[in-house]
């Protein structure tokens, strides 16, 4: 790879970056905001960092963009949108294994029944949100 290549593939990941954080703000802050005045304690100022700038900034951003590139199209806003949703979940299903010790037919729940499990806590009423949506 040459410096030039190298230098527009990290120009193209920071604009991807860029693009998904002003999306982030644009689709999620009210949907957060609500999550933390509502929070019983179940969400902790980490779980919104790994929404906001880990898996809900990288999902989309970095693996979307790129399989999209590959493609040969760009990723229109349902789809940034589902991977969005995708990528903030990702570290509250984590949760329901590490924090809350949720059992594997729990969680199994969570997902085939997402209508009609709305959720016992903050963590698992924002998951829920989420997965309707997606």
């Amino acid at each position: 790879m040459t410096i030039f290549n190298a230098v527009k593939t990290i120009s193209s990941l920071l604009s991807s970056i860029k693009k998904q954080h002003r999306f982030i703000a644009t689709e999620l802050d009210e949907i957060l905001a609500t999550a933390k005045r509502s929070n019983d304690g179940s969400l902790d100022a980490s779980d919104f960092k790994k929404i906001t700038h880990y898996y809900g900034l990288a999902v989309p951003a970095i693996l979307g963009d790129s399989i999209c590139a590959l493609r040969g199209f760009k990723m229109t806003k349902k789809e940034r949108l589902a991977l969005t949703y995708q990528g903030a979940m990702t570290g509250l299903f984590d949760d329901f294994f590490d924090k809350f010790d949720m059992s594997d037919e729990q969680v199994k729940a969570f997902m085939e029944k997402p209508d009609e499990l709305k959720g016992e806590n903050s963590a698992e009423k924002l998951f829920s949100s989420f997965i309707r949506k997606h």
